[in-house]
């Protein structure tokens, strides 16, 4: 039942037991009540944690609105000193 919780071990637990010559029965309980197990974990941690992910999300929706101000004046001084710059090589008398 733990080696679903932990990564890479689900498929090597199952080689491992099937070698041990556990019974398909017994193996299918054991996996339905770890499954139960992992789904309720699961469920409990996205209940209790879901009030801060709304809260990380509005820090997020924030900074995005910072960073889109940020590239719209950079962007602005970017196509003003191209201006600039044309205006003057075009005032510039040729040498």
């Amino acid at each position: 039942m733990l080696a679903r919780f932990v990564y890479g071990t689900r498929f090597a637990s199952m080689f491992f037991w099937g070698i041990r010559g556990l019974a398909w029965v017994r193996f299918a309980a054991l996996d339905l009540v770890g499954g139960l197990l992992g789904a309720l974990i699961l469920v409990t941690l996205g209940f209790a944690l879901s009030q801060s992910a709304t809260a990380v999300l509005g820090e997020v929706e924030r900074v995005e609105k910072r960073l889109l101000g940020g590239a719209v004046v950079a962007a602005a001084v970017v196509l003003g000193f191209n201006a600039l710059g044309r205006r003057l090589r075009a005032a510039r008398p040729p040498a």
